[in-house]
C-alpha cells in the first residue's frame, strides 16, 4: 500500500491537492479530537503545547452537552413551579404547623425545667433549719433534765417518791430509755443541726422524753410508797428524818455523820440511790462538816 494517501478525496493533480487542503484540515481536526493515531501529514506537525491547547479546547467543547442537560433540568423545575405554584399555600400551612408544634414543645420543655428547678429550691429551703428551732428544743430538753435532777440530787424526794428510781417499774424504764435517746441526739451547739430530717429526729426524741417523764412523775406522786409494806414504809420514814439531820446546819459534825450512815442502812434493800445522788449528798455533808470544823 502506498504511504501517499489522498486525504481530500480528489485526484493526484496539483489543483486537486490544493483544492483539498481545507478538507485535509477538517479531517485532521477530527482525528485530533478522536485521538486516531493514523493521521499524519508533514504540514500539520505542531508542537506539544499547541496540541495540548487544542485538546483542552476540544475537550471543553465536549462538555457542552452536560451543561445543556443541567439547563434542561432547571427548566423542568421552573416549569413545575409555574404549573403547581398553588402548592405553596398548603405546604406553608403544614410547615407552619410543624414550626408551631416545635415551638410549643420547646416551651413545654422549658416550663418543665423551671418547675423542676422550683421544686428543688423549695425542697432545699424546707431542708434548711433555723438555729432558733434547735435552740428552743435544747431549752425544752434542759428543762426536763432539770426536773429529773431535782430528784437525783435530793434524797428526800427520792424517798418520798421511790418509783422514780425503781427500774422494776415499766414507766420508769420507759422514761430512762427516752432520756438516753434524747441525750444521744442532742447537739453540742444549735448550729450543728442543719438538715430537717435531723431536726425532726431530735424533736421527736425530746418530745418523747418530756412525755415519758411527766407520765412517770405523775404515777410516782400518785402511788408514793404504797407499794411497800408497813415495816418498809416505817424504814423509809426513818431514813427521811435521818437525811434531814445529816444536812442540818444546826447538827454537830458527829450527828451528821451518824445520821448519814444510819440513813444508808435504812434504805438498803428498799431504794437504790443513783450514784449521782450519793455523790451529791456526800459532797454536801462533807462541805458542811468542813465548815463546822473550821468554826
Amino acid at each position: 500500500m502506498s504511504d501517499n494517501r489522498n486525504y481530500g478525496g480528489g485526484g493526484s493533480s496539483a489543483a486537486g491537492r490544493s483544492g483539498g487542503a481545507e478538507g485535509m484540515m477538517v479531517t485532521v481536526g477530527v482525528a485530533l479530537v478522536s485521538g486516531h493515531p493514523s493521521v499524519y501529514h508533514p504540514s500539520l506537525c505542531v508542537s506539544a503545547p499547541e496540541r495540548q491547547s487544542s485538546a483542552v479546547v476540544e475537550t471543553r467543547g465536549l462538555a457542552e452537552p452536560g451543561r445543556e442537560w443541567d439547563d434542561g433540568s432547571v427548566q423542568s423545575i421552573l416549569d413545575f413551579a409555574g404549573h403547581y405554584w398553588w402548592l405553596v399555600f398548603p405546604l406553608s400551612g403544614v410547615v407552619g404547623g410543624w414550626a408551631r408544634s416545635w415551638s410549643k414543645a420547646g416551651e413545654r420543655r422549658h416550663q418543665r425545667r423551671l418547675e423542676l428547678y422550683q421544686v428543688k429550691n423549695q425542697a432545699l429551703r424546707i431542708d434548711q433549719v433555723r438555729a432558733e428551732e434547735v435552740a428552743q428544743l435544747m431549752l425544752t430538753h434542759d428543762g426536763v433534765n432539770k426536773r429529773w435532777l431535782d430528784y437525783e440530787l435530793d434524797v428526800g424526794k427520792l424517798i418520798d417518791f421511790p418509783m422514780m428510781t425503781d427500774v422494776r417499774e415499766p414507766l420508769t424504764v420507759a422514761f430512762l430509755r427516752a432520756k438516753r435517746e434524747a441525750d444521744g441526739l442532742r447537739p453540742a451547739e444549735a448550729g450543728e443541726i442543719t438538715a430537717k430530717s435531723r431536726l425532726d429526729e431530735y424533736r421527736a426524741a425530746v418530745n418523747g422524753y418530756e412525755v415519758a417523764f411527766e407520765v412517770a412523775e405523775r404515777e410516782a406522786r400518785r402511788v408514793k410508797d404504797s407499794s411497800f409494806t408497813g415495816p418498809e414504809r416505817q424504814r423509809l420514814a426513818t431514813a427521811r428524818k435521818l437525811i434531814t439531820i445529816a444536812v442540818d446546819n444546826a447538827a454537830t459534825p458527829s450527828e451528821r455523820q451518824t445520821a448519814y450512815r444510819r440513813a444508808r442502812r435504812e434504805l438498803d434493800g428498799l431504794i437504790v440511790l443513783p450514784d449521782v445522788t450519793v455523790a451529791a449528798l456526800e459532797e454536801k455533808i462533807a462541805r458542811m462538816l468542813g465548815t463546822g470544823n473550821a468554826q
